[in-house]
């Protein structure tokens, strides 16, 4: 709870408590600080060994669509914003 707690961008943690004493545990985990080396050992403990969907689906666009595929103009915004690259719109 800790570890995801000092995560950027992690706004809202949820803890997963059924009784008032796991309460009081998940909330005892967040009265102290991670030191930068804690936090390092569990951000590579935790590391995927890839990246899941839909990140992976857009690495692999070429694979999965094909090369050079034409998009309708009205997913140009999708498109553009996503930086596909090799989107001929």
């Amino acid at each position: 709870m800790n570890w995801v707690q000092q995560k950027p961008g992690i706004t809202s943690p949820l803890i997963g408590a059924r009784t008032v004493t796991q309460l009081e545990e998940n909330l005892k985990s967040l009265e102290f600080k991670l030191t930068p080396e804690q936090v390092k050992r569990l951000d590579e403990a935790s590391k995927p060994a890839e990246i899941p969907f839909p990140n992976s689906f857009v690495s692999n666009y070429d694979r999965f669509i094909g090369k050079n595929i034409e998009v309708p103009r009205k997913f140009e915004a999708i498109s553009t914003s996503c930086n596909f690259g090799r989107i001929n719109l």
